[in-house]
């Protein structure tokens, strides 16, 4: 419908139509428009919140450290691994 004409607020490219539809009889289809650099990174991002959360971290103040590192080093640091408790 609005293909080639809506972009990106992010990374200014155009984005594309997609639809999702809601469960039950009486759903209805819902068209929305997404960018694929930004589904990539929404991808990504959530991949290292389940990478974290599993590894029994705080994502929020996981993430929030690293980026405090990067700004005052320059390099990120790795992961944190799994805390395994003894007992």
């Amino acid at each position: 419908m609005l293909k080639g004409l809506v972009r990106c607020g992010h990374c200014g490219r155009a984005m594309h139509d997609t639809w999702t539809a809601g469960k039950g009889r009486s759903a209805k289809k819902h068209r929305h428009y997404v960018c694929n650099k930004g589904a990539v990174t929404q991808a990504l991002l959530m991949s290292v919140y389940r990478t974290l959360k599993l590894r029994s971290q705080d994502p929020v103040q996981t993430v929030a450290a690293a980026l405090r590192t990067y700004t005052a080093t320059g390099h990120l640091p790795p992961l944190p691994v799994q805390f395994v408790a003894d007992g």
